[in-house]
């Protein structure tokens, strides 16, 4: 495996994929040794979609698909950020960094408008890709407010409901005795992310390395 992993690395065009972390780059080495590529689309302003597809035998390996909705029903503004709506991967391939690739290419697509988590319901899997961009410097941050404006009373752009928070964490007493606002805001899911690279590398790489299917317009 470690041969293969180094022979895979030497495939791949290393200048079109020096940026990019270790955790982005090992998913991209999963899809050219499993043959899989990547299918997406951002029907602006409204919604993106990423597929990682198995062309041979046509399977859906995992996807991620978001919206945004400046009218709030997302339970706020949100700022305006692209929430997720759906996102799923395959048993065989999860926690293997594809989650993170998909995220981080519907991050690339959305620019600084930015992504946000399912304001409902989050899996137990999912969320581990929300604590990777919290803890990842090449991210920015943009904490959320709860959509009653607990925390940012004179703000209301960053209002959004955070049912999702309270499935991983969150007091469920919240209404009656809120927690205070650092913790509120540092929890991973009430957070906005824009990734800080607005190049697009690791886009730019799969391009590069022929790992591009449809693109959706």
């Amino acid at each position: 495996m470690k041969y293969l992993r180094r022979t895979i690395r030497r495939i791949l065009q290393e200048e079109a994929c020096a940026s990019l972390n270790d955790k982005i780059y090992g998913a991209i080495e999963l899809m050219y040794q499993e043959g899989l590529k990547l299918e997406y689309g951002l029907y602006a302003p409204d919604f993106v979609t990423v597929r990682v597809v198995r062309e041979q035998a046509p399977t859906t390996v995992g996807y991620v698909e978001g919206t945004r909705d400046d009218e709030g029903s997302h339970g706020g503004p949100c700022l305006g950020a692209y929430v997720i709506g759906a996102a799923n991967i395959i048993p065989k391939y999860r926690g293997q960094g594809l989650g993170a690739l998909m995220y981080d290419i519907a991050l690339e697509l959305v620019g600084d408008d930015g992504l946000a988590a399912d304001r409902n319901s989050v899996s137990h899997d999912a969320i581990r890709n929300w604590k990777y961009f919290k803890k990842s410097p090449d991210y920015e941050k943009k904490p959320l407010d709860d959509k009653k404006g607990t925390y940012t009373p004179d703000n209301s752009e960053d209002d959004c409901d955070a049912g999702s928070y309270f499935e991983h964490g969150g007091s469920l007493f919240a209404n009656e005795n809120p927690v205070p606002k650092e913790y509120f805001q540092k929890h991973p899911l009430n957070n906005v992310y824009i990734k800080k690279d607005f190049t697009q590398p690791t886009l730019e790489c799969l391009k590069a390395n022929g790992l591009i299917g449809k693109k959706y317009v």
